[in-house]
């Protein structure tokens, strides 16, 4: 895939789920590679812009044209935020393949567009100078026939027009735009009264619920769990509420201590009482949120010690014990 003014080799890895699903994962840790890009895909959410680019770029440009070598045509492509935009480049590459201009290409790739703004916060895509732009996806474009200057236009900021913006390449790129619930639409239309945005609001697979005994016996697990790893006693019998992401500003994890007031007041109530648990990782070279996970420590520690407990090292494996009300996939045919 041409990146910069070179090729890099990518390699797709597929683990199919029964004959309905597949997961493909991309790699650029292929020989012939050049160092530095083999690096490319080995961290999740890279700090540096560069590589986020990069990482962009593969997954947008080189995705669809992987489908395509498997044989496989999604009448649907479902764009989840800006860092995923790129897709919507790879689509268009695609259509140039079927001799059509490039208005056509970009109308058909339209209509196979769904896209989900997650934030009413700008942290959740790039802003991509034109020259970044410009040196990284020029090559992509010419190979595929594509103007790289009509491709800028389309996700030009309209605050700056000196920069792409990923979340509005998707935006424009896409049929249908929706937030992810009520009330993330309403605080969309405050900020841009003339969006043309819907909302879907996450359901349940209902069967993946847990039974109360079941939850019962789950919590208790859990707690013994964070005491084995916090040395923090909670209580089986009290509500507990549990934040288990990544720490990440976008996300908003300080919003839970914006009022320690009213929070004490919750967590220590006498008649119906609180606790909570926390474990999320924040990117290493991210001092913000580093400084956000050292400051909820620092409550599990003092404040609010016996309320609150911060499991470190959080991993897929934690974030399984604290679901309490979903059944493992495991357990599923």
């Amino acid at each position: 895939m041409p990146i910069e003014k070179r090729e890099v080799s990518v390699r797709a890895w597929i683990k199919y789920f029964g004959e309905s699903a597949a997961a493909i994962l991309l790699d650029t840790d292929v020989e012939g590679n050049s160092s530095e890009d083999r690096l490319i895909c080995q961290t999740l959410y890279d700090s540096l812009l560069y590589t986020k680019i990069k990482q962009q770029l593969i997954l947008g440009c080189a995705g669809p044209l992987i489908l395509s070598e498997l044989g496989v045509s999604p009448r649907v492509y479902h764009i989840n935020e800006g860092h995923t935009s790129f897709t919507a480049l790879g689509i268009i590459a695609l259509q140039m393949k079927d001799n059509v201009s490039f208005s056509e290409a970009i109308e058909i790739s339209r209509k196979k567009i769904v896209f989900t703004k997650h934030t009413i916060f700008s942290n959740a895509g790039l802003y991509i100078s034109s020259s970044e732009f410009f040196d990284y996806a020029s090559r992509f474009c010419s190979a595929h026939l594509l103007d790289p200057k009509e491709i800028f236009n389309i996700g030009k900021f309209e605050k700056d027009e000196d920069l792409f913006s990923t979340t509005k390449f998707g935006i424009q790129m896409s049929v249908r735009r929706n937030a992810v619930s009520r009330l993330h639409l309403a605080k969309e239309k405050e900020i841009h009264p003339s969006t043309e945005f819907g909302f879907v609001t996450n359901g349940i697979f209902k069967d993946r619920w847990r039974k109360v005994e079941e939850k019962s016996e789950a919590k208790n697990e859990l707690l013994k769990f964070v005491n084995e790893k916090t040395g923090v006693v909670l209580d089986a019998k009290t509500l507990t509420l549990v934040w288990a992401r990544r720490i990440a500003a976008y996300k908003r994890p300080k919003i839970l201590f914006s009022d320690m007031d009213r929070l004490k007041k919750i967590l220590f109530n006498e008649k119906c009482s609180a606790q909570i648990i926390i474990s999320g990782k924040a990117y290493q070279t991210d001092e913000e949120d580093q400084k956000t996970v050292e400051m909820i420590r620092g409550f599990a520690s003092g404040e609010l010690k016996g309320k609150l407990a911060y499991i470190p090292d959080y991993s897929l494996d934690v974030a399984a014990k604290t679901c309490l009300w979903r059944r493992p996939l495991g357990q599923y045919s």
